[in-house]
């Protein structure tokens, strides 16, 4: 009666993600991109089980520029943002950084420029356009996610595979069903012009 529990599905218990209408594949990729963290990380996980460090390291500094601007909103104190935009630059920018996520020269010099000019703090959009730039690279990771997790999830349903089944099975009925009346169509207009 029960069904054995499948290990790869887990469950992810959202906290503090906005409760906006997601309208376009765009929209659907950067809020899963955003609500990554505050879902226990799923997304996280499946770049790690498949070993791919490089895009753990774009994933962590798009949460940390995520993390900065939330900062930036809230702190009074503009010294705390000042040191975490020093930190974001150290860990993901800057030469031989640990979590180095493989920007180009031009990018990162513009930002330790403004980081080092800046009497107060940098502007969370200082980070955009390397976010942009890295960003570009998750998203056929996570595609590729995204069909993993639906394969996941369907093979744990085999009720809903089955409604899946027919429903696609009506579908053909009715798409062949139409093919024949606009056939039939087609034949009469012909027959009733000549």
């Amino acid at each position: 009666m029960f069904k054995e529990h499948d290990h790869r599905i887990i469950s992810g218990r959202l906290r503090n993600v906005s409760a906006s209408i997601v309208s376009s594949k765009k929209d659907h990729f950067i809020f899963g991109i955003r609500s990554d963290k505050n879902a226990g990380g799923p997304f996280k996980r499946w770049l790690a089980r498949h070993g791919n460090t490089e895009m753990i390291n774009i994933l962590s500094f798009c949460e940390e520029v995520t993390q900065y601007r939330v900062c930036e909103e809230r702190k009074a104190d503009r010294g705390i943002l000042k040191r975490a935009g020093w930190r974001i630059w150290h860990n993901f920018m800057a030469p031989g950084a640990p979590q180095s996520v493989g920007l180009g020269p031009a990018v990162t010099s513009d930002i330790r420029i403004a980081l080092l000019t800046t009497k107060d703090f940098v502007p969370y959009t200082v980070f955009d356009t390397a976010k942009g730039n890295v960003t570009l690279f998750l998203k056929r990771a996570w595609k590729e996610y995204i069909q993993e997790d639906y394969e996941v999830y369907l093979e744990s349903r085999p009720d809903i595979m089955e409604q899946i089944k027919v429903l696609t099975e009506t579908r053909i009925r009715q798409m062949q069903g139409q093919r024949t009346y606009q056939r039939d169509r087609r034949r009469y207009r012909a027959h009733r012009h000549k």
